[in-house]
């Protein structure tokens, strides 16, 4: 008779990467920053289409430009530019985006508040991890 052994192999399985690494982390704050913005460009427009500040656009257009770049080369200076890019734009729209949250003027301005101060701190943090242990991102998917 054959017996079939329907033990489970010796070899170890190897663990499922993470999909949230920090360079995918900084990619995607990089993006939700961006659309964060656009956001604010389309209410800014509605109600006032003379009101349009020149540069909310720069702000999108650095924010997927630097996406773009971590996604296809991810280098070391990559990620200290996104964390200092994020870095800047926390503390330039701080003083407008806290009042937001804690005395706001309505649900949509206090969710956007909200998003403005918790999406740049985690692209920072996201970043500089990234940067310290200076792994590619492909390599980090595989």
């Amino acid at each position: 008779m054959n017996s079939v052994s329907t033990a489970p192999s010796s070899a170890p399985a190897t663990p499922e990467p993470s999909r949230w690494t920090p360079a995918r982390l900084t990619i995607v704050a990089l993006v939700a920053n961006a659309v964060l913005y656009i956001f604010l460009i389309l209410v800014m427009t509605l109600v006032d289409k003379d009101k349009l500040l020149i540069p909310l656009p720069i702000i999108v257009v650095g924010d997927l430009v630097l996406a773009a770049v971590l996604f296809r080369a991810p280098r070391r200076w990559a990620f200290v530019l996104a964390a200092a890019f994020l870095l800047i734009m926390m503390l330039g729209t701080l003083p407008h985006d806290l009042p937001q949250v804690t005395h706001p003027a309505g649900i949509d301005r206090f969710i956007f508040g909200v998003l403005a101060l918790i999406v740049p701190p985690v692209g920072i943090v996201a970043s500089i991890q990234s940067a310290r242990t200076d792994r590619r991102f492909r390599d980090q998917v595989d």
